[in-house]
């Protein structure tokens, strides 16, 4: 079973379960009197009653959904990814390979570029950056 799917109907489940208390906690279901609404709090566990199954509903309703699906590839816009980089010379290049990595093409072609801002690191970060592949 999917994650999702695991977690809504976990939910869904303490949903039930805690509808189910709310009720058995009423007192007397069928007697409600005008004086006790602001004594009592069943117009609370009302309420509460009330948001319990409509979450449910929902929750349930979700489960058949599917996540929409990114844009087209050829929908995708060109864009430039900034790193600004300090100091990071433990850390720069295993950040611009994953960053290499994504998946955001159209066809064959890459739909960015990553450029590399280094604000005076006093490290190895200028050194590293040329021996990495354009």
């Amino acid at each position: 079973m999917r994650t999702r799917a695991t977690s809504h109907l976990v939910l869904l489940l303490i949903a039930v379960l805690w509808t189910a208390q709310a009720v058995h906690s009423m007192e007397y279901l069928g007697r409600f009197m005008f004086h006790t609404y602001l004594v009592s709090v069943r117009w609370l566990q009302i309420l509460f009653i009330a948001l319990s199954v409509s979450m449910g509903t929902m929750l349930l309703l979700s489960l058949g959904r599917r996540p929409t699906s990114p844009p087209g590839r050829r929908a995708r816009p060109f864009v430039s990814v900034l790193v600004p980089a300090r100091d990071e010379e433990r850390v720069i290049e295993e950040t611009l390979r994953r960053l290499a990595r994504l998946d955001y093409h159209a066809g064959r072609r890459r739909r960015f570029e990553i450029i590399v801002i280094d604000d005076g690191s006093r490290d190895g970060t200028p050194q590293i950056l040329p021996r990495l592949p354009r």
